[in-house]
């Protein structure tokens, strides 16, 4: 037996062991009320990184234009900003430019104005643009 098969079949029994103990932990009685309600699968990202898989303006792009933008992008806009990001009305005529300035060249936000989107934040902001930007 090989080392690497070694692990592989360590794994899957251990696996398997703690699958069929959780399942059968999990099965013990209590009202569905006692449990909360899990995202659709839809909305799990399998990155680990927190953001959904499928981003809208509800569960995604509203939080990042609040926490990144609406700092300089109110209404009405201050430090330079050209226009308000505040709603997603203010946001659709804006796309091309906030795609090329936030996630092609990571221009905006200015670095020193407060925190900075990751780069997976950024990658997720062009999805949902390209998504052409779902509000829901």
């Amino acid at each position: 037996m090989t080392r690497r098969f070694g692990w592989y079949f360590i794994f899957a029994v251990l696996a398997a062991v703690f699958g069929i103990v959780g399942v059968s932990a999990c099965d013990g009685g209590g009202s569905d009320d006692d449990v909360d309600e899990l995202p659709a699968d839809d909305d799990v990202d399998d990155d680990d990184d927190g953001l959904p898989e499928n981003p809208t303006w509800e569960n995604f792009a509203e939080n990042f234009f609040q926490t990144y933008c609406v700092r300089c992008h109110q209404d009405p806009p201050i430090n330079d900003a050209e226009f308000p990001l505040e709603t997603y009305e203010d946001v659709l005529p804006q796309l091309t430019d906030i795609k090329l300035q936030a996630v092609v060249s990571d221009e905006m936000p200015a670095d020193d104005e407060g925190p900075l989107p990751s780069d997976a934040e950024r990658e997720k902001l062009g999805e949902w643009i390209d998504a052409g930007a779902p509000e829901n």
